[in-house]
């Protein structure tokens, strides 16, 4: 049965007797954080991804898009796991339902998109098995799904192959959450979805791509590649801990702490000398200036973050970095410096913003404000590190979009806002 939920007109609030904020993840032009099980979201609003359409006609008769610059709280179920595409939004609660909202064009909702092309309000998508949800992944217009017994479930655009479905026919959409069985024999501890391709971590450290357009994949060859192949190159021998990838960036941090990097690196972001605007096989990233042991790390659109074990950040590429208005540009990473001389223990950026968390569970944000995404109240850039409060302690989430609560942060691409 449809499960029809609403929003509360109710702030993120956060004092020494709530729960601290559990994770942060950004993608797109709409946000969202969750605490204790609870979703606030809040930028654009117009494709239904805020689990409601407030698109209005003007008086003219053209369309008005209205956004949500400050958060709202989600009328819903413990909500355990949350991915956010482009202009939609998949979440999974504790009893393993799956809830979706917003765009679903290419059915990447698990719904054929003949028949809902866009979910205004929050609905149930019935799943082929009904197992633990542990992770839920989102890319332009495709999602990945995997449970706690190991399974991973596809839908949405296929038309690369990325979603690693229907192989021989390459079928350029899957209709429904189906499950790939191409990989019976691995076992999987992490999803990740960028623009058009997809990622899966085994447990023993290994990765497997599909889809291979602008060499995003790092297997080697400039085509599209519809099953899932083992990425080698430099990561060949190592133990992979974390990926992470929103558009055409990939960086990959293995577990003696060394950072490789394929795909996009036309502004840079991939440090290597030569003119090449992208990288086939996976290589390492020379950060050496960095004498800290690397423990996460998140790719944007033209700029990539490291996070130490002791809580320092480090930036380097292009665009709003968070290193202050003056420096746009740098192949070299440089040091963040946060407020209060904050620790950070997770990282998250999308195209052209950025969020860390601290070790108290302060929520810093920088990079492009556009449509309310920063959650401050308007649609202002930051080009340093701050943190929002409303009324008693209560912080807003600038940029950023909620993937999971089990305290890990990721994002992805959505588009150029």
């Amino acid at each position: 049965m449809t499960k029809v939920l609403h929003l509360c007109p109710r702030g993120l609030r956060c004092s020494a007797t709530t729960t601290r904020i559990a994770a942060v993840n950004c993608r797109s032009i709409s946000s969202a954080a969750i605490r204790a099980g609870r979703v606030y979201l809040w930028g654009a609003a117009d494709s239904g991804i805020l689990g409601q359409n407030l698109v209005e006609k003007k008086v003219d008769g053209t369309l008005s898009t209205q956004y949500i610059a400050k958060p709202m709280l989600l009328d819903s179920p413990q909500i355990t796991s949350l991915g956010i595409g482009y202009n939609y939004l998949i979440m999974a609660d504790a009893t393993s339902d799956v809830l979706v909202t917003g765009l679903n064009l290419r059915s990447q909702l698990g719904l054929p998109a003949s028949e809902n092309e866009c979910i205004e309000g929050i609905r149930s998508v019935e799943m082929p098995h009904n197992f633990p949800i542990q992770q839920v992944a989102c890319g332009r217009s495709h999602s990945l799904i995997l449970t706690t017994n190991n399974q991973v479930y596809a839908a949405g655009n296929n038309l690369f192959g990325q979603c690693g479905i229907n192989q021989k026919s390459h079928e350029p959409e899957v209709t429904r959450f189906t499950q790939l069985e191409s990989l019976p024999n691995l076992s999987f501890k992490q999803i990740c979805c960028g623009l058009d391709h997809s990622l899966l971590v085994t447990t023993d450290g290994q990765i497997y791509c599909i889809m291979n357009l602008f060499y995003r994949v790092g297997l080697g060859k400039h085509e599209n590649i519809y099953q899932f192949t083992c990425v080698e190159g430099e990561l060949k021998h190592k133990t992979i801990v974390h990926i992470a990838t929103s558009a055409d960036t990939v960086l990959a941090l293995a577990d003696d702490s060394s950072v490789y990097g394929w795909g996009d690196t036309e502004y840079s972001q991939l440090q290597f000398d030569d003119d090449a605007k992208q990288i086939c096989l996976p290589k390492r990233i020379s950060l050496d200036c960095i004498k800290e042991k690397i423990v996460q790390v998140a790719a944007g659109g033209s700029f990539c973050l490291a996070c130490t074990e002791t809580g320092n950040v480090f930036v380097w590429g292009f665009g709003a970095l968070g290193v202050g208005n003056e420096i746009m540009d740098c192949r070299e990473p440089r040091l963040i410096r946060f407020p209060d001389g904050a620790k950070v223990k997770k990282i998250a950026c999308s195209i052209n913003h950025a969020v860390a968390l601290s070790d108290t569970g302060k929520v810093y944000t920088w990079g492009r404000g556009s449509f309310g995404k920063l959650g401050i109240g308007n649609d202002e850039d930051a080009f340093a590190p701050c943190h929002y409060y409303y009324d008693d302690d209560l912080l807003i989430v600038k940029f950023i979009l909620l993937r999971t609560i089990d305290r890990k942060m990721s994002c992805s691409f959505n588009d150029l806002a």
